[in-house]
């Protein structure tokens, strides 16, 4: 490719649950084992930058600011996210807490901060809360342990809540045969179809509380 003027940027839109929380597939929880998703950024004038992995969390917001800021492109227009230039070429970013939403197989917010991540489940009115640094794979709900960082964090999801502007998609009649329907329903963008584990009904996703 020509170095010059090529961006390569290789992402997936979300991770995948392998039974580590009790579900297999996506859209139905907030742990990491399906927000996490991998990114490999080749910027233009690749020879200029660092080669290195970065240990900062980012979000697939912060995507098109970056592409905007290495192409050159100027946006007037507010936009979500930030560009990770700072990462790509050595100088580090500040840390900031990250947002995730669900409203699909379960209507859930997250919000990670400081080393820490809090899950909110509007359905069963319950949060949890996990030290991502010592626990990377959400095990020990420390909710109990740590009310303290809790409430900081639940007033900090609750602000994000509030200020974020909902989107509302527009809402229509589409005809689907059958077989079309079904691919998407086993790709979990329709409902009606369970990519949840068998045995009658959704496991409960969120692990036992530590003793």
């Amino acid at each position: 490719l020509p170095d010059g003027n090529t961006l390569v940027i290789i992402t997936a839109d979300h991770g995948e649950a392998f039974f580590e929380h009790g579900q297999y597939g996506h859209a139905s929880s907030l742990f990491d084992d399906e927000l996490r998703i991998p990114l490999i950024i080749v910027p233009p004038r690749s020879g200029a930058f660092s080669n290195a992995v970065a240990t900062e969390s980012v979000c697939n917001l912060d995507l098109y600011p970056t592409i905007l800021d290495l192409t050159g492109v100027r946006c007037q227009a507010p936009v979500e996210g930030r560009s990770l230039r700072g990462l790509l070429d050595g100088r580090g970013m500040e840390s900031r807490p990250l947002y995730a939403e669900l409203n699909r197989a379960a209507d859930m917010t997250s919000i990670r901060s400081d080393g820490w991540k809090l899950i909110n489940d509007k359905v069963a009115g319950t949060d949890m809360l996990f030290d991502t640094g010592r626990d990377p794979g959400e095990r020990a709900n420390l909710l109990a342990a740590r009310p303290d960082v809790a409430d900081r964090l639940r007033k900090e999801l609750s602000a994000w809540e509030t200020a974020r502007k909902p989107f509302a998609a527009p809402r229509g009649n589409v005809n689907m045969t059958p077989a079309q329907r079904k691919i998407l329903e086993s790709l979990g963008y329709v409902a009606g179809g369970s990519t949840n584990a068998a045995g009658g009904g959704a496991p409960d996703p969120r692990p036992p509380p530590s003793p």
